[in-house]
């Protein structure tokens, strides 16, 4: 009779683990990627004055996909331009030095790989940082 209980109870806490993971995976309703990178004046290339990022969504169960967007620099200017995964343009822009750049853009989330390029130049130095986050 022990036997058959532990039997039942393993059963059990294997379908309850099995339950739990699927639903972790594969029903989770909040979704955040980030990509982050530094441009380098003293590094610069002119073969790589482009800079690409792509950021893969791969959850749509949200209302809305916030973008946030943010770039510092202390050097040079660049301009910049998001893309969604249908490659339709989403925003884009121009910062210069001393300058912080820091938007949030609320967007219809859209399975796929989203790409923001940075063309920049020989004088281009700082930080970025772009973030998508599911929001309620």
């Amino acid at each position: 009779m022990k036997r058959k209980w532990r039997i039942v109870l393993i059963a059990v806490f294997i379908a309850l683990a099995v339950g739990i993971s699927y639903y972790s995976f594969f029903y989770q309703e909040h979704f955040m990627r980030s990509a982050e990178g530094v441009f380098l004046s003293n590094e610069y290339e002119e073969k790589y004055k482009q800079v690409i990022r792509e950021i893969t969504v791969n959850k749509t169960k949200y209302d809305t996909l916030l973008v946030k967007h943010e770039i510092n620099l202390d050097g040079g200017s660049l301009t910049f331009e998001l893309f969604d995964p249908n490659n339709r343009l989403v925003q884009s822009g121009e910062v210069t030095k001393d300058q912080i750049y820091a938007e949030k853009l609320e967007v219809t989330p859209i399975k796929g790989k989203w790409r923001v390029q940075y063309h920049t130049n020989k004088d281009t130095n700082g930080k970025y940082i772009i973030s998508l986050e599911s929001a309620e």
